[in-house]
């Protein structure tokens, strides 16, 4: 058997400054710059809920007319937001607060009847 070698292996030598300046200016500043502006770039092509144009004071029939949204020639009448959420009519439903979640954008809402819930969204 051979013994181990009782000298220590030499640490690696550091950068000099001037090699540390140099690679902070023509390696990691443009990779960063290059990541920023991507993630910018990201949020604003894709955005999030938290981006999109919601206008949460239309949450029912009256409030999608009251905005001036058409309203649908059916039975019962139906109201179609900018959104393109639609809201339907009733003579009677009653007035218990029901949160829905909007499968499609993950968007959470509470509405002041469950007869307002727009078709589509899930009551939670």
């Amino acid at each position: 058997m051979h013994p181990l070698p009782q000298t220590p292996t030499p640490l690696p030598e550091l950068p000099s400054p001037e090699t540390r300046k140099w690679i902070s200016r023509r390696i990691i500043r443009p990779w960063a710059v290059f990541i920023l502006v991507g993630a910018g770039i990201a949020v604003i092509v894709f955005g999030g809920p938290w981006l999109r144009d919601s206008n949460p004071n239309v949450n029912n029939f009256a409030s999608c007319v009251a905005e001036g949204n058409p309203v649908m020639e059916s039975a019962p009448e139906r109201c179609r937001s900018k959104e393109g959420l639609v809201f339907v009519k009733y003579d009677f439903c009653t007035q218990v607060i029901t949160r829905a979640r909007n499968p499609q954008t993950g968007e959470t809402r509470e509405f002041p009847t469950p007869c307002d819930v727009p078709e589509g969204w899930v009551k939670t």
